[in-house]
């Protein structure tokens, strides 16, 4: 069983681009009950110089998640709703590459229909043609119905396009790409860090359902690094390039711009 008590503040309404104009939702203490099963076939492939300097467990494992719950008109919900939530993962080697794709979606149910809904599906692929080289490809979309305040895709600075603003693209609909190609230089400085060079294409967007499109992305290099000594392989970046496209209220921003933030986890 989930019991959730939900609070808002009046904050303005940057998907509309007006200032003037606030969302307001009530606050809301709601439950419903829920039951899983889960199958899994682990497989997992070791790595270095990939997300991160240090070596690494890929999961490439087979992942089936299916849960069902019942959400009663009695306990915060307006009417009686049923519903679930489906996860489908896997992942392959295949010579130099790894493919994996993993799909989420989940949704609820009530007498007037759809009460509220969420699909995403993600797909990455990862060649390593040197060992001190790594090309990646993600791919990753997704829809929604009736989120909760604030639960928006919400796509900018370390969700890409990592060179545009914090939500610069919000909203119910979303589509995102990256490629990237990393060359880690140095494994280790002194014992504390490595650090390699890196260029980038991202594109994406989100928007609602009642709007057109809206996308933006980038193209640029990074200047990255981490430690080899991490437990966590990931890396930092500072990153500069040209932009196109535009987000919210981000349409005459200038082209050229930088970042600094915690490297994509592939």
């Amino acid at each position: 069983m989930e019991v959730r008590r939900e609070e808002y503040l009046r904050a303005p309404s940057a998907a509309l681009n007006q200032d003037s104009i606030f969302a307001l939702a009530p606050d809301t203490v709601y439950g419903m009950f829920s039951a899983f099963v889960e199958y899994r076939r682990s497989r997992f492939v070791r790595l270095g110089r990939f997300n991160g300097f240090t070596e690494e467990d890929q999961n490439l494992s087979d992942l089936v998640f299916v849960s069902a719950k019942l959400a009663p008109g009695g306990l915060g919900y307006r009417d009686t709703g049923v519903g679930g939530r489906v996860v489908l993962g896997s992942g392959v080697r295949a010579g130099p590459a790894l493919l994996k794709g993993v799909v989420d979606a989940d949704a609820l149910f009530n007498s007037s229909g759809l009460d509220s809904g969420r699909v995403v599906a993600t797909g990455t692929v990862a060649v390593r043609t040197a060992e001190r080289h790594a090309t990646f490809l993600q791919v990753s979309g997704g829809a929604m119905e009736s989120p909760p305040p604030g639960g928006e895709f919400d796509l900018g600075f370390e969700i890409l396009p990592r060179l545009w603003g914090p939500h610069a693209f919000v909203g119910t609909r979303s589509m995102r790409l990256t490629f990237e190609h990393r060359f880690f230089a140095l494994d280790n400085i002194k014992d504390l860090a490595g650090v390699g060079l890196a260029t980038f294409v991202d594109y994406g967007g989100a928007w609602f359902e009642d709007q057109d499109p809206r996308l933006g992305g980038d193209v640029g290099m990074s200047v990255f690094f981490g430690s080899p000594l991490s437990s966590l392989a990931q890396v930092n970046h500072i990153s500069g390039g040209y932009r196109f496209g535009g987000g919210i209220g981000q349409s005459r921003a200038s082209r050229w711009a930088f970042s600094l933030g915690s490297g994509i986890i592939f």
